[in-house]
């Protein structure tokens, strides 16, 4: 019964592969819509850096307003976790009041349980939490991401602008426009403006007239109120191991508000006087850190990838956003994070498929002796992309590292079926004399098993990673997906597409030969007449007489 199958796969094969060599014109102009069909769902697929893995942990930051103490932020913290911890599937909580050593900063690790033991994927927890974090109005700035991809090595978010320049004022109101801007596209979401706030200060503005009149130097009273406020360290005490400073300035009563400043006796050559009569003290603010990137100060802006979008659809929004707010002259845009990683990726990638490509040609061409007939074999890897694409769009997956990581591979695997009707057909033609369409007719029935065999085997391995559950299978479930895809088509079509191109490859390669042989002018010979003796004899011996043939 097997056996049977197999016959009547090999017949039906090799009917259509006779219509096929009739209607050659039609087979190839449905294999070009075919590819371009699939390069325009190429466009519509979306594109990412890597695959949205879900690793059973999530990371909220939470940044509250400059100025918020440890105890506020840690309290107002447990309050929200408390929350967290009340959602089904969420096993634990661990936060770092003070992140950063920032009082003002909170960062939670949210542990989950396996993803094949709860209902709802990465995404549906995220908005959860984003809805618990949205109750609390004193919170500056939130985000929830996915673990960074190494750990150590900070986070690493799919948008991150810097805004550079000289004035801080200028960099503030460029940052406020992006913050703006991103929050207009719907593919962005968890917006923080890193600017670095500083906390409330006492600036102490010295009258450098009236200091002057009184002969201090402005250092000078810099200096007593520094020694007023922070003091100076007079030694040290040691405790067992541990040495202790002993820094000594004034009581917390006498310096802790602007009104016991003032009353600060400051030390002139013409006596002491209140540093309310050399100084204006007034409250203000300036940033903690100063930040610089390519030697310019800059401000940063994070935002993440909203569930249900990707990431190129978001850069591409934001960057038809900027183009129209031309900044000022000093100033300007730097794109960092994921979006920058993906298009230095998919620039390598794209470096690496065409290595790949001219590797393939060089090993073809040294197998076959010739330059033609790799081609005739290579038509075989765009076939393979229209089912890559395809089998990525059913799917619903993006095109991402992984992705793109399978199609280099499917220009190694797909070139195989190609490889066994060319050769099989090339050696009826140079064995046999057979004439090109009579040799594929014959070679592709006899090589359509062991295609057939060799394309299912790669797909049935394939076929665990591609249905894969377990941790990191959102990596490489597109690159098993799009391999799968690819292989299946590329398949079918070489069975049917390769002939035709073969037949007229060959056809053009043996027109040279004829039109070479019709120019060659006949052979003729001249022979002399023969005597009238030697006539005789000729028709004695075509009669059957005794007489010799003549020579």
């Amino acid at each position: 019964r097997i056996r049977a199958a197999f016959d009547a796969i090999d017949r039906a094969y090799a009917r259509t592969l006779g219509w096929v060599l009739r209607h050659r014109v039609i087979t190839f102009a449905g294999a070009v819509l075919l590819f371009f069909g699939s390069l325009a769902m190429g466009t519509r697929l979306g594109s990412e850096f890597m695959a949205k893995e879900d690793r059973n942990q999530l990371i909220v930051n939470l940044e509250y307003a400059p100025g918020t103490s440890l105890a506020t932020s840690s309290q107002r913290s447990a309050a929200l976790e408390r929350q967290v911890q009340a959602i089904p599937g969420v096993e634990a909580v661990y936060a770092t009041a003070g992140y950063l050593e920032d009082a003002r900063m909170v960062r939670w690790r949210v542990n989950l349980v396996d993803k094949n033991a709860r209902p709802d994927g990465i995404d549906a927890y995220k908005d959860r939490l984003r809805a618990i974090l949205a109750s609390d109005a004193r919170l500056r700035t939130r985000a929830v991401s996915d673990p960074p991809m190494i750990e150590g090595l900070g986070d690493y978010p799919p948008i991150l602008m810097h805004v550079v320049g000289r004035d801080f004022a200028e960099l503030a109101r460029q940052a406020d426009f992006l913050v703006g801007a991103m929050r207009e596209i719907p593919a962005l979401t968890d917006i923080e403006l890193k600017d670095s706030p500083g906390k409330p200060e006492l600036h102490v503005d010295v009258d450098r007239d009236e200091a002057a009149r009184l002969g201090v130097p402005a250092g000078a009273i810099g200096l007593q109120v520094r020694l007023a406020t922070q003091g100076e360290v007079a030694g040290k005490i040691r405790e067992g191991r541990r040495d202790s400073e002993v820094r000594v300035r004034l009581a917390e009563e006498d310096r802790g508000s602007a009104r016991a400043l003032e009353s600060l006796w400051i030390a002139t050559p013409k006596g002491s006087v209140a540093l309310a009569q050399v100084a204006r003290l007034g409250a203000s603010t300036s940033p903690a850190v100063i930040e610089h990137q390519q030697r310019e100060r800059k401000i940063s802006v994070w935002a993440q990838i909203a569930p249900g979008h990707d990431m190129g659809s978001a850069v591409r929004a934001l960057r038809e956003k900027l183009a129209g707010h031309p900044l000022p002259p000093g100033y300007g845009w730097i794109w960092d994070g994921m979006q920058k990683e993906q298009a230095e990726s998919q620039a390598n990638m794209g470096l690496a498929l065409g290595i790949a490509v001219l590797f393939i040609f060089i090993v073809l061409a040294s197998q076959f002796e010739s330059l033609v007939h790799p081609f005739t074999i290579m038509l075989s890897l765009p076939l393979a992309i229209v089912g890559a694409f395809l089998a990525l769009g059913v799917t619903g997956n993006s095109i991402s590292m992984g992705s793109l990581i399978g199609l280099i591979l499917l220009m190694g695997l797909v070139t195989k079926n190609a490889i066994l009707l060319v050769d099989g057909a090339l050696q009826h033609v140079r064995d046999d004399g057979d004439d090109p369409e009579t040799a594929i007719r014959k070679a592709g029935p006899r090589r359509l098993r062991p295609i057939l065999m060799t394309s299912a085997a790669m797909v049935l391995g394939m076929l665990p990673t591609a249905l894969g559950r377990g941790m990191g299978s959102e990596f490489r479930a597109p690159m098993a997906i799009a391999v799968i895809g690819g292989v299946v088509t590329s398949t079918m079509l070489t069975l049917w597409v390769v002939p035709v191109v073969f037949v007229w490859v060959e056809r053009i390669r043996q027109e040279p030969r004829r039109l070479l042989g019709r120019r060659r002018a006949p052979v003729r010979r001249v022979v002399a007449a023969p005597p009238p003796e030697a006539e005789d004899g000729a028709a004695a011996a075509e009669a059957g007489g005794p007489e010799s043939r003549p020579a």
